[in-house]
């Protein structure tokens, strides 16, 4: 049983990881284009340029080509922990909710089980997100550095701001990624029993 566990969790951590990797470069345009950036009491935008091309030019030219993996350290320490809970509660809240007496299992059943895994995924590990935002955003658009590594900027927002401000935007997360997460899975094991791959 603790196998079984253990090879779901450490099976989600390595796909996350890799796609992580794979796409985070998409993950930052997409952020400063859409982001802002606290400095002090000064709001500045985070955009760049206005197509996802123009932004991704502007941050090689100005930044580097690491400027597009700015803030990928604390994306990946992340993406470990969130998918291998993520798929670790899935297979156990699928374990544990009802099942048909030939032991098969109703897709709202698994679309909650999913919904679920998603919930405990995000509320483990968005602080971890919310650095990754913010190391992200730090140099758009021309702005100073606030913070030297994914740690120093971690300390600051609790310092300044105090540890609710690691969850900011835990709830529109939430609202976006939990029933999101509960169809992926849902429409998953049902497309898997369509085509009887189990």
């Amino acid at each position: 049983l603790f196998m079984a566990g253990a090879q779901h969790f450490i099976s989600g951590s390595l796909a996350g990881m890799t796609s992580v990797a794979a796409t985070y470069p998409l993950d930052l345009i997409r952020t400063r284009m859409a982001g802002v950036i606290v400095d002090g009491q000064k709001i500045q935008a985070g955009i760049v340029k206005n197509t996802w091309w123009q932004t991704a030019t502007s941050v090689v030219k100005n930044e580097g080509v690491g400027g597009l993996y700015r803030g990928v350290s604390p994306t990946l320490i992340g993406a470990f922990p969130y998918e291998g809970i993520k798929f670790y509660c899935y297979a156990k809240f699928k374990e544990i909710l009802p099942h048909d007496e030939d032991g098969s299992q109703h897709i709202g059943w698994k679309l909650v089980s999913g919904a679920g895994a998603a919930t405990v995924a995000h509320v483990v590990t968005y602080p971890m997100d919310t650095v990754r935002r913010r190391m992200q955003l730090q140099g758009a658009g021309g702005t100073a550095q606030i913070y030297k590594n994914a740690v120093d900027c971690a300390v600051q927002m609790v310092k300044k701001e105090g540890p609710k401000s690691l969850y900011r935007g835990l709830t529109a997360t939430c609202i976006r990624g939990v029933p999101n997460t509960g169809i992926q899975f849902a429409v998953y094991e049902g497309l898997k029993t369509l085509l009887q791959l189990a």
